[in-house]
């Protein structure tokens, strides 16, 4: 089996028939962490944190802690 991946690995190449190697990941350290969070979205510890301050706040409407209360158990 070692041997058919070694096999694998050294007859494998690119699309166009080349056997170079592939460039180098890109250096993710240069993004910006705002962005990876829209796009993301929040953390689930964040949803949970939220969705339980809204369920216990007796301030707030009784459907919305209901619905916070549905959000933080599907989380």
């Amino acid at each position: 089996m070692e041997s058919l991946l070694r096999w694998g690995i050294e007859h494998s190449g690119n699309p166009d028939g080349s056997t170079s190697n592939p460039q180098p990941p890109a250096d993710i350290s240069k993004l910006d962490p705002g962005v990876i969070d829209i796009i993301l979205g929040k953390s689930e510890s964040v949803q949970m944190k939220e969705a339980l301050a809204i369920a216990l706040d007796e301030t707030a409407d009784e459907d919305a802690r209901v619905v916070a209360l549905d959000d933080f158990e599907m989380v």
